[in-house]
């Protein structure tokens, strides 16, 4: 994992994102740079301890954290992780930035690859970019151009 951090230090970003999606998936990017693990229940929490925590990551292959199956080119940036309606599943934003391509990718995290890939290439004429949000009552995301 220290090997991890330290190649996540020399990209070039303001930013690294790190959050828990459906409840039991632990996502980090930067840049191009994918890693996700699977949260389980603490082995060694003892009930009414205190400093125990409640979930860790569970080890895949002798590693806590797992690189996506997929080759983002160096000139593609992950601009947002979304949930889905199904378990597991999650969809990624990414905007190369060389070809000008926008692409939504719904990827099972489950069996680490892709379920479907979306890809549009923006009209500069257009007033409004092109985006993806999440729905408010359910897990349904919607694109907007």
């Amino acid at each position: 994992m220290i090997e991890d951090l330290t190649k996540l230090e020399c990209k070039k970003s303001d930013y690294v994102y790190a959050k828990v999606y459906s409840e039991n998936i632990l996502v980090v990017y930067c840049g191009n740079y994918v890693k996700f693990g699977k949260l389980i229940p603490n082995p060694q929490k003892k009930k009414k301890s205190g400093g125990q925590l409640d979930l860790v990551l569970e080890k895949i292959d002798g590693n806590l954290m797992t690189d996506l199956h997929a080759h983002f080119d160096k000139s593609v940036e992950v601009i947002k992780v979304i949930e889905t309606i199904k378990q597991n599943w999650l969809q990624l934003v990414t905007k190369d930035h060389e070809n000008g391509i926008f692409t939504i990718l719904t990827w099972d995290f489950d069996n680490n690859m892709e379920q479907a890939c979306t890809q549009f290439k923006p009209n500069e004429n257009d007033e409004v970019g092109l985006h993806v949000v999440k729905g408010m009552n359910q897990k349904m995301n919607y694109f907007l151009n």
